[in-house]
């Protein structure tokens, strides 16, 4: 399948960002394997969101259950260069975001190609993540004007995969701890060991 236009949105949790302060940046890590995808137009949006799964129905005339637009921040209009090499695409935002540093965030994407055409085949594309539930909605079509998020489509394909992400100007207050294991377990104590950081963090 082929397709010029698309709007997704992706839950990214709470306890998955692990940081607080002010995105600045957001960057996706592209596996350039097969073939070259166009420069594209996106519009970006980031939102606090309560939900950690999306409810989903492909039952005709329900809307798919996206994040109303007025609960997201345009944070970026511009290009995503993917023609380069494989490896980490970042886009420095227009307007930076707020983050709450503790509620899950949603990430929408709001795409068109001026008539190149996106190929979706093979294991080219953005690395993922797999995830239990419904992490992410898109809606896709070809010609006519990109989606306006303020007018969701009714139908959207899911996923519990969320691509992988780098938000940047976070960082944590304490770094999330590596190597761990438990031994000599009892039933009323146990032994965890962990390594200890020896960099400060960020998220990007």
């Amino acid at each position: 399948f082929r397709y010029d236009r698309s709007y997704s949105q992706v839950i990214y949790l709470g306890s998955e960002i692990n940081a607080s302060g002010t995105i600045t940046s957001l960057a996706w890590y592209y596996n350039n394997i097969f073939e070259t995808i166009p420069n594209h137009n996106i519009d970006v949006y980031i939102g606090h969101t309560r939900k950690n799964n999306f409810t989903y129905t492909q039952q005709s005339g329900t809307k798919a259950d996206y994040e109303p637009a007025t609960n997201l921040t345009k944070v970026y209009s511009g290009r995503l260069v993917t023609n380069s090499s494989k490896g980490w695409k970042t886009i420095i935002l227009d307007t930076p975001f707020d983050y709450d540093g503790s509620s899950n965030l949603v990430v929408a994407v709001n795409s068109s190609f001026n008539g190149q055409i996106w190929p979706f085949s093979d294991p080219d594309r953005f690395y993922n993540t797999s995830n239990s539930g419904v992490r992410t909605l898109t809606s896709q079509t070809n010609g006519g004007a990109p989606y306006n998020p303020e007018a969701l489509p009714s139908y959207a394909t899911f996923s519990g995969n969320t691509p992988n992400i780098k938000f940047g100007g976070l960082s944590q207050s304490c770094e999330t701890p590596k190597g761990l294991a438990v031994s000599n377990i009892t039933t009323n104590s146990a032994t965890i060991t962990f390594d200890v950081p020896t960099t400060t963090i960020s998220s990007g």
